[in-house]
C-alpha cells in the first residue's frame, strides 16, 4: 500500500477509481473483466481500481473494448490518467533515492551485505541444446522476453546460464539472476536494486513505491535479465520492467500463458536431451573412455533414464565409485521398473530438492491425483484413468491433469490422448503415496478393476459370439482395437497386481475374452503369461472348469511358438479335466487344442478321433465351426477330400450365417488346404485371395501373412513363378513385423 498523503491524492488512485467506474457501468464483474481481456485470474484488476499497482500499458485497449469503447476515448482519458500516475510515482522514488545518498553512511560494515546478483556460470558438465541456445541467442539479442520452460530436472537453470554467460557481453550493463525461491516477487526486486547501486535505506517500503523504483532503475539499464524458477505469472509479471535496450528471460515448469496479456513472448520448451548429447552427459560424469568401450550400453542407459539431464548424472555417478563396473551390468537392473528405482531414488537429494517445491506448489486435488496416478497399471495414463483415482468425473479431472503438466510432473505419451511420468517423478509420487494415502489398497484395486473391465469390453468387439449392441465404452472395433494396442502392457500388469492383492480373484472371463485380442496380434507370450496367471488362481480355487479353459488357453500359445509337443500335453489335461466333469464347452475348446496340436506332430489319425469327439459334443456355434473346419482338412490327409470339403462348406455357412468375417476367412484358407490336395489349385488360390482381402481389412498381420504364403504356394504350383515370388516375399515381410513363426 502507499502511505500517508500521497495515497489520498495520487493519480493512481484517481487511475483505479476510473477502471472501476467504467468497469460497474459495463455491468462486468471483476471475473467477467477478467475473462474478456484474457487474464487467467482477476486478483490483478482488483489491485488496479484499488490504486495498488499500475494498469500495464498494452492491457488499456482490451479494457476499453470490453467496458464498449467505440470512439477511443475511454482509452484516451485512461491513457492519460496513467501516465500522471506513473510520472508521481517516478518523481516520489527519486525523492527517496536523494534523500538516503543525503544522510550519513553508517561507520563499519554494513551487518548484512547486499546479495550478489551475478549469473552463476553453467555446470561443467552442461552438454548439449544446440537448436535451444541458437533460438535464445537470436530472440534475446534483440531484446526479447523469453520464456524458458520444461519439467524439473530437465536443466532450464542450467541451459539458462550458459545462455547469460555467452550473451552478457553483448549488454553494456551485464547480465543479473532473480532467483524466484522466495514466492514474493519483492525480494528479487530489492535484490535488482541493490546489484544496481541502491543502498537498502533508500529502498521504499510498500509494494507500489518498490515497484517503481525498480522500474524506474531498469528502464535506464541495458542489461539481460534472468528470471529463474517462476511459478506462475503473477510472479514475474512485476518484475517485466521495460527496456529498450534491455531482455529478459523466464524460467519456469510452465509456459505462463498469463504473461501475453504484458508484453509479446518467445517460448523456448526443453525436454529430454537428444541421443548423443545424453550419452555425452554419461561420458562427462564416468569419463570418454569407459563409455566408448561400451557404447550401446551407454544408449542404452541414456534411453531407459529418458534422457533426461537430472536422472542421467544420477545414474552415472552410482558408477563413478564402482571403477570395474560395466554399463552393461548396470543396464541389465535399469531394466526392471523396481531396480530403476533403486538406482534413481526417489528420496535421494538432488530429486528431492528438485520435485518437492513444486509439489508444494499444487492444490490438493492434484497432488492426490499425482499420488494415486503411481498406483495405476502400465506406465501411460488417460483422463478415464484419473477420473477412477479421483472417483470424479473425466471432465472434472481435466483440470487436475493440466496442472500436472504445466508443472511438469506428466507429459504427453506416445499414444495420443495419453500422459506419462519420468521414472524420478514416479518414484517421487509413489514414496508420497506411501506417505499421505491411508486407502491406497482401495484406490490401486479400483484402478486394476476398471481396467480390466474396459479390456473385456475392448476384447468383446472381437467375439463373434458377443453381442454387440450391447453397451459398451467404444464406437466400434477400430475404436477397441486401439484402445487394447495401447494398453497391451497395462493389461497384463494389472492381472498380476490383481491376482497380487486379491488371490480370490478370478482371470478366467478376461482370459476367455481378450484371447480374441491376442489371437488377432499375434500375442503368443501375453497369452501364455494371462493363461499361467488365471491357471494358478484356478487351483487355488479349485475351479475345474476354469483350470481346463486355462489349460487349453496355454496348450494354444505353445502351438503357435513352435512347442506342439507341449501343446498336446496341455490340451490332453485339459480334455481329461473337462470330460471328468462334464464340462462340454470345455472339453470342445481343450478337443480342438489337441486337435491342432496333434495335426502339426503328423500325427492325423489321433488329430481325427480328437476332433470328430469335439464335432460331436458341438458346444456353441463358434466351437462346432472351427473344429468342423479342422476336421476336414484331417479327412483330407487321410484321403477323405469329398468329407473333407463338405465339412469346410458346413463351417463357411455357420461363419457367414452368423456374420463372422474373420471365422469365414480361416475356414477359407483351410477349403483352399483341402483343394490344393485334389490338385484343384486355381480354386485354392480364389479361396486365399479372399481370406488374404479380409485379415488386411481387420488389420489381422499375422492371418494376413500366412493367406499370403498360401497364395504364393499356390501360384507356383500353377506356374506363376514371378506372382508367386511376391506374394511369398510379402508374407515373409508381415512375418518378420509381427516377430510371428
Amino acid at each position: 500500500m502507499i502511505s500517508g498523503s500521497f495515497q489520498d491524492e495520487t493519480s493512481l488512485v484517481e487511475l483505479g477509481a476510473a477502471l472501476r467506474g467504467r468497469r460497474t457501468d459495463s455491468g462486468l464483474s471483476l471475473r467477467g473483466l477478467a475473462r474478456r481481456i484474457g487474464l487467467s485470474a482477476h486478483s490483478a484488476l482488483a489491485d488496479y481500481e484499488r490504486g495498488r499497482r499500475v494498469i500495464p500499458e498494452n492491457l488499456l485497449p482490451r479494457f476499453a473494448e470490453a467496458v464498449g469503447d467505440t470512439d477511443g476515448t475511454i482509452a484516451a482519458s485512461l491513457a492519460a490518467l496513467r501516465a500522471r500516475a506513473v510520472a508521481e510515482l517516478a518523481e516520489q522514488a527519486e525523492q527517496r533515492q536523494a534523500v538516503a545518498e543525503l544522510e550519513p553512511t553508517p561507520a563499519g560494515p554494513s551487518p548484512v551485505p547486499p546479495p550478489s546478483a551475478a549469473v552463476p556460470p553453467a555446470p561443467a558438465d552442461f552438454v548439449g541444446r544446440d537448436a535451444e541456445l541458437e533460438l535464445l541467442r537470436e530472440a534475446l539479442t534483440g531484446g526479447a522476453l523469453v520464456v524458458l520452460s520444461g519439467p524439473p530436472g530437465a536443466g532450464k537453470s542450467s541451459l539458462a546460464a550458459r545462455a547469460a554467460a555467452e550473451l552478457a557481453p553483448r549488454f553494456p550493463d551485464g547480465a543479473m539472476l532473480l532467483d524466484l525461491c522466495d514466492p514474493n516477487p519483492t525480494e528479487a526486486m530489492r535484490k535488482a536494486l541493490r546489484a544496481c547501486g541502491i543502498a537498502d535505506r533508500a529502498l521504499p517500503s510498500d509494494v507500489d513505491g518498490l515497484g517503481s523504483l525498480y522500474r524506474a532503475v531498469l528502464a535506464t539499464r541495458r542489461m539481460l535479465v534472468v528470471i529463474d524458477g517462476a511459478a506462475h505469472e503473477d510472479q514475474a509479471l512485476p518484475l517485466l520492467a521495460a527496456s529498450p535496450g534491455s531482455a529478459l528471460l523466464v524460467t519456469s515448469r510452465g509456459p505462463l500463458h498469463g504473461l501475453d496479456t504484458a508484453r509479446a513472448v518467445h517460448r523456448c520448451r526443453i525436454g529430454p536431451l537428444t541421443d548423443d548429447a545424453a550419452v555425452d552427459l554419461v561420458a562427462t560424469v564416468l569419463g570418454r573412455t569407459r563409455v566408448d568401450a561400451e557404447p550401446a550400453a551407454a544408449r542404452r542407459m541414456a534411453a531407459l533414464c529418458d534422457r533426461w539431464p537430472l536422472a542421467l548424472r544420477i545414474a552415472a555417478a552410482r558408477l563413478v565409485d564402482w571403477p570395474g563396473g560395466l554399463l552393461a551390468d548396470a543396464v541389465t537392473e535399469l531394466e526392471q521398473e523396481h531396480a530403476r528405482l533403486a538406482w534413481l531414488p526417489a528420496d535421494s537429494r538432488a530429486v528431492r530438492g528438485v520435485l518437492e517445491v513444486s509439489y508444494r506448489q499444487l492444490d490438493e486435488p492434484a497432488r492426490r491425483l499425482l499420488r494415486r496416478l503411481t498406483l495405476a497399471p502400465g506406465g501411460c495414463f488417460t483422463v478415464e484413468t484419473a477420473a477412477v483415482a479421483l472417483g470424479d468425473s473425466p471432465r472434472s479431472v481435466r483440470r487436475e491433469l493440466e496442472r500436472l503438466h504445466r508443472a511438469g510432473f506428466l507429459r504427453p505419451a506416445a499414444t495420443e490422448g495419453r500422459s506419462r511420468m519420468h521414472v524420478l517423478v514416479r518414484g517421487f509420487a509413489s514414496s508420497r503415496a506411501e506417505q499421505d494415502e491411508p486407502a491406497r489398497q482401495e484406490v490401486e484395486l479400483r484402478l486394476l478393476h476398471a481396467l480390466l473391465e474396459t479390456a473385456a469390453d475392448a476384447a468383446g468387439w472381437l467375439d463373434p459370439t458377443a453381442q454387440h449392441d450391447r453397451e459398451s465404452a467404444f464406437a466400434g472395433i477400430r475404436d477397441a482395437v486401439r484402445w487394447l494396442d495401447a494398453e497391451r502392457t497395462a493389461i497384463l500388469t494389472a492381472a498380476e497386481q490383481g491376482c497380487r492383492l486379491d488371490p480370490g480373484w478370478g482371470l478366467v472371463g478376461l482370459l476367455r475374452q481378450i484371447s480374441w485380442y491376442y489371437r488377432l496380434r499375434c500375442a503368443w507370450t501375453d497369452l501364455r503369461a494371462l493363461a499361467q496367471l488365471a491357471l494358478e488362481q484356478a487351483q487355488l480355487q479349485q475351479d475345474t472348469e476354469h483350470k481346463a479353459h486355462a489349460l487349453a488357453a496355454l496348450s494354444l500359445a505353445a502351438a503357435k511358438t513352435g512347442q506342439p509337443d507341449t501343446a498336446r500335453e496341455l490340451a490332453e489335461t485339459a480334455a481329461g479335466l473337462a470330460h471328468g466333469d462334464g464340462l462340454a464347452g470345455a472339453e470342445v475348446a481343450a478337443l480342438d487344442c489337441l486337435g491342432r496340436a496333434l495335426l502339426a506332430l503328423n500325427r492325423p489319425d489321433a488329430a481325427r478321433q480328437a476332433l470328430a469327439r469335439a464335432v460331436s459334443l458341438r458346444g456353441d456355434w463358434w466351437q462346432h465351426a472351427v473344429s468342423s473346419s479342422r476336421l476336414g482338412v484331417v479327412l483330407a490327409k487321410l484321403g477323405e477330400p469329398a468329407r473333407g470339403l463338405e465339412l469346410q462348406r458346413h463351417a463357411l455357412t455357420l461363419f457367414d450365417g452368423h456374420g463372422d468375417d474373420r471365422g469365414a476367412a480361416r475356414t477359407r484358407l483351410r477349403l483352399g488346404s483341402v483343394l490344393a490336395e485334389l490338385e484343384r489349385h486355381t480354386e485354392a488360390v480364389e479361396q486365399y485371395d479372399r481370406a488374404c482381402a479380409v485379415f488386411e481389412r481387420f488389420g489381422d498381420a499375422w492371418s494376413h501373412a500366412g493367406a499370403l504364403r498360401e497364395v504364393g504356394n499356390g501360384r507356383l504350383a500353377l506356374g506363376e513363378d514371378d506372382r508367386a515370388t511376391a506374394d511369398l516375399r510379402r508374407a515373409d515381410a508381415l512375418f518378420a513385423a509381427q516377430g510371428c513363426r
